[in-house]
């Protein structure tokens, strides 16, 4: 979402969302068109963004289910597991040098 560029030349705060509407009052009271325009840095962000979001859903649907498989219910067990079996198989390794 960006701003038009009425608002913006008479520094005014104003967020539009062209996917939602394709008029706006400010334009439709001064018979002017409807202009706004989303700069390409916008969409780059909120592009990342999207894939960030995808990449932590992913992250945690693995997590679910490695919870689910061991009969966890809460992250934090699922932490405690996984740093007990760390330190575990640390000291193993330091007992088979």
């Amino acid at each position: 979402m960006s701003s038009c560029s009425r608002c913006r030349n008479e520094e005014r705060k104003c967020v539009v969302d062209k996917a939602k509407s394709k008029r706006y009052s400010e334009y439709t009271r001064a018979g002017q068109k409807y202009d706004v325009e989303i700069p390409l840095l916008d969409l780059l962000e909120e592009e990342a963004l999207s894939l960030a979001e995808l990449e932590q859903r992913k992250l945690l649907a693995k997590r679910e289910d490695d919870m689910t498989r061991r009969g966890l219910r809460f992250l934090e067990e699922l932490d405690a597991t996984k740093e007990a079996e760390r330190v575990t198989k640390e000291r193993e390794g330091q007992e088979g040098d």
